[in-house]
């Protein structure tokens, strides 16, 4: 795929221009020629190659890319233009059945898995073919949806219909056939191995043992016939005579013991004769046969795996490595209103300690640090892009007194952007700065960027690529539970991060990269409960006008109300809020890559826009958060 760019050498000297491509696509993606020169007012064309690889990774849909144009002897002069690339999704399936051949009485278990090398998502019905009908399959799921580059499995059962009861093995063959909605399918071929209830060897065995019990029994009938002829035509004493047989048999009696019938044979033969002995039943046998018992007795499993922290094995930018501060005055903030110079916020719209102005220092294009007094050792940050334009911005590290902030263009390049900041340390009601972002298990914050009014240690848990779960045990008895979230991605990428939902206690959060695309990222979460602040979650976005939910709303003048003027263009009325001042954070709500900026607020009204991955204006829920002293 190919996409021509034009350039024109506006400058009045021979320019050699050099490309970068950004954004998502730049791993695959190049430019032809890589370097072009061009005389004063000469035009020139290059080619941008996009080659995306088929592989799941690689999701189908639209992708923002920027493209750099770097004048070599006017850096100053670079550009970016921005474009659209879409990527056509394509189906790779295939379906594998564990084990291929089962054993079974009544049924077995089989795994069915599902492995999408595909790169959208794929949507299956699972079925099974047995051309005998002698075969019930039944799936624990039957409709799956595979994402890509992902692999997912079904439990399967597989039941005969009938059961021989003496016999050989039956096998009984079948196919699991996998359909999508275009009719595609893939199919794989299982066998399961079906035992009768007494096999036939046990019917020999048990052939074999009559046939020598019933030829055992005949021996010894004719050998006391034969004894008792000789006693009598001897005319020797019965008791005398019988008791010799009597002590062999018991004898064999003794050994009979643990041979059953034959035992109680010599036992009772043994008795008739006078000489023989009594076998007695061993006690070693019932102490053996309990002791077995106790043995195979099964015991409760330990419950599931406790992950205790693990220190990141690499160096990443952190806020701080210090201790927590317990000297703070609640939030203090800033407006930054002057994205393309050094810069002091107004001090209408900032709040430091001892009121001492808020100094804005631009070091590149989207790179700045704020410095405010009072902002505490430890605590938290969170950051929101402003303007109207679409653009976002994100905390690149903090410190008592200092926060970093990076912010992007749609497409994930740096750009410069106004954006409005807050720091606060325990006052609040709960944060946590999660920095590791690919561990898998749960771990516990460090100490001096985590809080919970619920008095027990946060938890933070990645559950797959880009998806968190954040845990404040104890925040529903503390705070009446979690009433209003804010999530600002951390770090020098361009991945950004949302909120997904959130229980009384847990907070699901999502990141993607630029493109929309699920991402690992570490991030800074910020809570509240029902029983301070000033917030309001925007939970209809599509509506024209509503009152919002009671529950996820604090305001001391009343409910907000919320409103929609066009599509992605909203605004948050806070009654009885007076004047300018203070501070506004907007985070988007949601399982979307979407995000939303704020673009103003005064007399308790505050606006706010949201955005696709591509920079096009969406309809999306959102919650917004006051702060003033």
């Amino acid at each position: 795929m190919q996409c021509p760019v034009r350039l024109r050498n506006t400058s009045t000297v021979v320019e050699s221009f050099s490309f970068e491509v950004l954004g998502a696509v730049a791993p695959w993606a190049r430019t032809d020629p890589p370097f072009l020169s061009l005389l004063p007012g000469q035009e020139g064309e290059i080619v941008v190659i996009f080659e995306p690889p088929r592989v799941g990774g690689v999701v189908a849909g639209r992708y923002p890319f920027g493209i750099r144009v770097i004048p070599r002897d006017d850096p100053e002069g670079t550009v970016v233009e921005e474009g659209v690339l879409e990527v056509k999704p394509f189906s790779r399936l295939e379906l594998t059945v564990t084990p291929q051949t089962a054993q079974a009485g009544t049924s077995a278990t089989v795994r069915v898995r599902l492995d999408n090398g595909g790169n959208a998502p794929a949507r299956v019905t699972l079925a099974a073919i047995d051309p005998n009908e002698s075969i019930e399959v039944r799936f624990e799921q039957p409709m799956v949806v595979v994402p890509p580059g992902t692999q997912m499995d079904s439990g399967a059962t597989v039941k005969p219909r009938r059961r021989p009861f003496i016999g050989p093995e039956t096998r009984h063959r079948y196919t699991v056939v996998a359909s999508s909605p275009d009719g595609s399918q893939v199919s794989v071929n299982g066998e399961v191995v079906q035992r009768a209830v007494i096999a036939p060897w046990v019917m020999k065995a048990v052939g074999a043992f009559v046939a020598i019990a019933v030829l055992g029994g005949g021996t010894w009938f004719g050998l006391a016939r034969n004894t008792a002829k000789k006693v009598i035509a001897a005319g020797t004493a019965t008791t005398l005579v019988g008791g010799q047989p009597g002590a062999a048999t018991g004898a064999g009696g003794q050994t009979g013991a643990t041979s059953g019938a034959a035992g109680a044979g010599g036992a009772a033969g043994g008795a008739a004769g006078g000489g023989g002995e009594t076998p007695t039943v061993p006690t070693s046998g019932a102490t053996a046969a309990t002791t077995a018992t106790a043995a195979t007795t099964p015991t409760t499993p330990p419950v599931g795996p406790t992950f205790a922290p693990v220190n990141p094995t690499v160096s990443i930018p952190s806020p701080a490595t210090i201790a927590p501060s317990n000297t703070d005055n609640g939030p203090v903030y800033a407006w930054v209103d002057n994205a393309n110079a050094n810069s002091t916020a107004p001090a209408t719209y900032a709040r430091s300690a001892g009121n001492q102005a808020i100094a804005v220092s631009r070091s590149a294009s989207g790179r700045y640090r704020v410095a405010i007094a009072g902002l505490p050792a430890g605590g938290n940050a969170q950051v929101t892009a402003y303007g109207t334009e679409p653009g976002y911005c994100k905390v690149v590290g903090w410190s008592a007194g200092t926060v970093d902030v990076a912010c992007f263009s749609a497409v994930g390049a740096a750009a410069d952007h106004r954006f409005s900041v807050v720091g606060i340390g325990q006052s609040a009601d709960g944060y946590a700065w999660a920095d590791k972002a690919t561990q898998t298990g749960a771990y516990a914050p460090a100490t001096g960027f985590q809080h919970n009014d619920g008095g027990q240690p946060v938890s933070i848990a990645r559950s797959a690529v880009g998806a968190y779960a954040v845990t404040f045990p104890g925040f529903n008895a503390a705070r009446n539970g979690i009433a209003s979230v804010l999530v600002t991605a951390y770090g020098t990428g361009s991945e950004r991060c949302n909120v997904g939902g959130w229980t009384n206690e847990v907070v699901n959060v999502r990141c993607t990269n630029a493109a929309g695309v699920a991402a690992d990222s570490q991030f800074s979460i910020l809570v509240a409960g029902r029983t301070t602040g000033q917030y309001v979650w925007a939970s209809k976005a599509s509506d024209a006008a509503y009152v919002a939910d009671a529950q996820y709303a604090r305001n001391p003048g009343g409910t907000p109300t919320l409103s929609r003027s066009a599509v992605g263009v909203y605004s948050a009325q806070f009654p009885t809020e007076t004047g300018p001042g203070g501070d506004v954070q907007v985070t988007a709500y949601g399982a979307t890559s979407n995000y939303c900026n704020v673009t103003g607020w005064a007399g308790g009204a505050v606006g706010v826009r949201c955005f696709t991955s591509a920079g096009a204006a969406a309809d999306t829920a959102y919650v917004v958060q006051f702060f003033r002293t």
